[in-house]
């Protein structure tokens, strides 16, 4: 009986190295294309959440991500974006800390918050998802918000 299995060990091994070597030769070969194209140079405060980087990060995977400030004060405005790399995007946004509230946008990719009078620190986020090949993927984010130093 052993000896019936070790071919197939075999063969399945060496089925999958080989397979993972065309696979991360292919992904490595769109990533070298993704970074020679893009320019990393930003002019972005640090205060600002970016989403650029989650793209070429996980470009065979999905992707999602919140951009929006991550510093406000008691009674600030300001809006949120949500992203995800795939088709037919659908989002909610949610207030999972602090005194914030959804002004509008609850199931829009752009929201307005507004941060409440005893607001120190705070999470916006927003559970989305998105179709490829035929399914629908969920990607959740986050922001964490704090008053400035």
């Amino acid at each position: 009986m052993v000896a019936k299995l070790i071919p197939i060990g075999v063969f399945t091994i060496t089925m999958a190295l080989g397979c993972a070597e065309t696979v991360d030769s292919d992904i490595q070969t769109d990533l070298n294309e993704a970074f020679s194209a893009e320019d990393f140079s930003s002019n972005v405060d640090s205060a600002f959440q970016d989403c650029d980087s989650v793209y070429i990060a996980t470009y065979h995977g999905t992707a999602c991500c919140i951009s929006g400030p991550t510093e406000a004060r008691p009674g600030d405005i300001a809006t949120y974006h949500y992203q995800i790399n795939h088709n037919d995007p659908q989002m909610a946004w949610e207030i999972r800390e602090g005194d914030i509230s959804i002004l509008a946008g609850h199931n829009a990719p752009t929201v307005t918050v507004q941060f409440g009078p005893s607001f120190t620190t705070g999470i916006v986020g927003c559970v989305g998802s998105g179709v490829k090949e035929g399914f629908r993927l969920e990607c959740s984010d986050r922001c964490i918000v704090q008053m400035p130093l």
